[in-house]
């Protein structure tokens, strides 16, 4: 798994960074979700570096693994970095948005966090890289969108964004759920 994972962050590196093909996302989300499910909390942490961002039937597998083993905190992470990409089209997925931070909410308040992974800068390669790092310099406006990392914010936003765009909840539901 470390070895696709490092094959990934170094084609995203490359001059090929666009040439990555949707179904190898496709694979890498399932690789995770079978031998390091963790590992996805740092993709969603840390897309410049990795360039990998779920498509709608690896959201959904993403967001119900998570649910199936009761992990409704990585869930409502997932459904957080699925938010942040505004991909609300799919009826299946906002449901399961919907029910992953809706039983996120309900945890107990110490239990209210939600997995975040930091990037490490990752020295064993040095001697494969080209190219030079150069720090970038983060603007000092804050979004709300991307720059959120307060768990109660992205789950409270999850809730309102796709409450607002889901089709198959009656009205009385989805205020309900936006307030």
């Amino acid at each position: 798994v470390d070895d696709v994972i490092d094959l990934v962050y170094k084609l995203r590196h490359s001059e090929n960074a666009a040439d990555l093909p949707e179904s190898a996302e496709y694979a890498l989300i399932r690789l995770l979700l079978r031998y390091d499910p963790s590992f996805l909390f740092k993709l969603a942490s840390d897309p410049i570096n990795y360039g990998v961002f779920m498509n709608e039937h690896a959201a959904c597998l993403a967001i119900d693994h998570f649910i199936e083993k009761k992990d409704f905190a990585g869930a409502a992470r997932l459904s957080a970095w699925i938010m942040q990409q505004e991909m609300t089209e799919n009826e299946l997925l906002n449901l399961l948005i919907l029910y992953s931070c809706s039983k996120w909410a309900e945890l107990p308040a110490e239990e209210q966090v939600m997995p975040f992974e930091t990037a490490e800068d990752e020295d064993a390669n040095d001697d494969d890289m080209k190219t030079f790092r150069f720090p970038y310099l983060k603007n000092a406006h804050f979004d709300s969108h991307f720059d959120l990392t307060d768990p109660h914010q992205l789950a409270g936003k999850t809730l309102l964004w796709v409450a607002r765009d889901c089709r198959s909840l009656p009205e009385t539901l989805k205020q309900s759920l936006r307030l």
